[in-house]
């Protein structure tokens, strides 16, 4: 938990929210559909290796309805694997880009395509105190 990711999708809604996290001592994608049921999870913040290894193991359960949200970030994912969990999981892979550098750039909507990596989030202005000032010279 040394970077954005983590500190964004585990550390803040602790503090922030009080919501739970379930944190298992290793991952194993075998055991995958049962701790999500186990722990009543609704979101499961992963990164691409994790849900290679979960498409690694068909036929696997399918996770509990609880489940509403899967999100990757960290590297790219590949565009079968998200089409692979849409396909038998019913579920819909979200690419969360540039959450490990910087808290998020941009995130796969349902508007976004398949081969999208995600729409920019809203356009942020920054300004110094007293509105924008030209440098003299």
């Amino acid at each position: 938990m040394s970077h954005s990711y983590a500190i964004g999708n585990l550390v803040l809604p602790l503090l922030w929210q009080g919501t739970r996290v379930a944190l298992p001592q290793s991952f194993s994608p075998g055991q995958f559909a049962r701790e999500v049921a186990d722990s009543g999870a609704t979101v499961f913040p992963g990164v691409p290796f994790m849900f290679e290894r979960i498409k690694a193991l068909e036929p696997i359960d399918r996770p509990p309805a609880s489940l509403r949200l899967l999100i990757t970030a960290g590297a790219r994912i590949d565009a079968g694997t998200v089409s692979w969990f849409r396909r038998h999981l019913d579920r819909k892979v979200h690419s969360f880009y540039g959450s490990s550098e910087t808290g998020g750039i941009a995130y796969d909507d349902l508007a976004c395509g398949a081969r999208c990596s995600g729409l920019p989030r809203a356009p942020t202005r920054s300004e110094p105190p007293g509105g924008p000032r030209r440098l003299s010279r």
